[in-house]
């Protein structure tokens, strides 16, 4: 009943006949029992918006709306505008409810307190954190406004480089054991293509439609035997190599003859691979599958060039347009006292592609014959079947190894060649690369199918004889 009362006497209705109008009381007892019933159906967001209209209907607040406030707001994690909802109902209108109301919000005082107090601790960490990060911000761009000459003049850097042209790339772990060897770079946007030539006379004798890998003058080493045979009632001496994979098979002659110690055939086919094992030239029925750092053949790498700048780090409207009309992508660094500058890194594929000149040959049995060589030092005597070329067909091929490559920083790792004015075309470099860039599968073999890629081994020593000079 008194509760009752107490309504009566807070929400009085005044009727303007004259205009008609709802009294601003009785609009906001109206909203405030739809905020009350919206209360009890948990719908605690849109219970607040009918306070609010109560509150501004009254043009001011009074003991009931701030008791339904204060519950409202907790319920809402609103801790501290709770908090400071309930101080105003105590200190000023909780002597105009009934003893019920009054109980039912002073039961939230100590939840309150505790919650608001944890809330207004997070929120002090949180103005702190901001605080520090506007601080670290404002150093962050003073010192990338120093940092901004030393990316532009890399990027005019970058933007010299010519596409199709060769370079020397020097920054990188040598590939083979030789030291002669050099590793020439050429790219084309992202993609670029690094021919690493153990030595510029050995590319180029690989480029022979008839190749001579030895005579009876040649130097003895492990796998040569210098072996006289009789053949057509004559005694000659003919340089042989034995197969590093097979002790039974002999290839000598030009590099297509064979002598072996198995089952007669009188035809069959075999192909050869031709490389070099260190410096010495070598053809064998089979080439190891695994990479070797022994073999100096030419070898060519694909890969992309992977061009990053923290963005955050650029003021210069117009060097922002310049990087990123060069491609160049955002990298954020966690570093906020280190501000990323212009970085341009070479990263390879995973693989490497050595490239050979091969023979396809038929076979066709000659006699067999008896001959004596010298290997390690001892005399060896051993009678041989004897096959000669009945047909051949040369190619070039290439052999594709995994082969880990560390990326490196191209601006640490390129230099010029002099008197070079050789250019790739991007066609050649597109057929190239993506021939390159294809995976066979580690250890596979495949033949080249178009004779413009014979015109390698004609570039390869040319790229090798100018001299390196300073680039940066």
């Amino acid at each position: 009943m008194k509760y009752s009362l107490i309504l009566v006497a807070l929400f009085t209705v005044s009727i303007h006949m004259a205009t008609g109008q709802v009294s601003g009381d009785y609009k906001a007892k109206i909203y405030f029992n739809e905020a009350q019933k919206l209360f009890n159906q948990n719908d605690y967001k849109e219970a607040l918006n009918y306070l609010v209209k109560a509150e501004q209907s009254l043009q001011g607040t009074n003991g009931l709306i701030l008791s339904l406030k204060v519950k409202i707001l907790y319920n809402t994690s609103r801790f501290i505008e709770a908090e400071n909802a309930l101080n105003l109902f105590i200190n000023e209108y909780s002597n105009q409810v009934t003893d019920q109301v009054r109980s039912s919000t002073l039961d939230y005082f100590i939840r309150i307190e505790k919650a608001a107090k944890s809330q207004r601790a997070r929120e002090n960490e949180k103005l702190l954190a901001l605080q520090k990060k506007r601080e670290q911000e404002k150093k962050y761009k003073a010192i990338a406004l120093k940092k901004e000459p030393q990316i532009q003049k890399k990027l005019n850097q970058f933007l010299s480089l010519e596409e199709g042209k060769p370079y020397l790339l020097t920054y990188r772990s040598k590939l083979t054991t030789s030291p002669n060897e050099k590793a020439i770079f050429i790219f084309y946007g992202n993609k670029y293509l690094l021919y690493t030539i153990p030595s510029a006379t050995l590319a180029y004798r690989l480029n022979k439609d008839k190749i001579y890998f030895g005579s009876s003058n040649a130097a003895h080493f492990s796998h040569v035997a210098h072996i006289k045979v009789k053949r057509h009632g004559k005694k000659r001496e003919i340089s042989y190599k034995k197969s590093i994979h097979y002790s039974n098979v002999f290839i000598g002659g030009d590099g297509d003859e064979m002598l072996w110690t198995g089952r007669q055939n009188s035809v069959f086919s075999r192909s050869l691979f031709y490389y070099y094992y260190l410096n010495t030239l070598h053809c064998d029925v089979k080439m190891k599958n695994s990479f070797s750092s022994s073999y100096y053949n030419p070898y060519i790498e694909t890969g992309n060039l992977r061009k990053t700048v923290d963005y955050n780090a650029i003021q210069d409207s117009k060097l922002a347009a310049r990087l990123k009309s060069a491609g160049v992508q955002h990298k954020s660094n966690s570093d906020r006292s280190h501000p990323e500058g212009l970085k341009i890194t070479i990263v390879p594929s995973g693989k490497v592609n050595m490239v050979l000149p091969l023979k396809k040959i038929t076979y066709q049995f000659e006699d067999k014959i008896k001959g004596e060589y010298v290997q390690n030092g001892s005399r060896q005597k051993k009678e041989f079947l004897s096959y000669i070329p009945k047909s051949r067909t040369n190619h070039y091929a290439y052999i594709q190894y995994s082969k880990y490559q560390p990326k490196s920083d191209l601006f640490r790792s390129i230099a010029s060649l002099k008197n070079n004015n050789y250019k790739m075309s991007q066609s050649l470099f597109t057929n190239i690369y993506n021939t390159f860039d294809d995976n066979v599968g580690s250890g596979y073999y495949k033949y080249f199918k178009n004779t413009e890629y014979k015109l390698f081994f004609d570039i390869i020593p040319q790229l090798y004889k100018g001299e390196k000079e300073a680039l940066f």
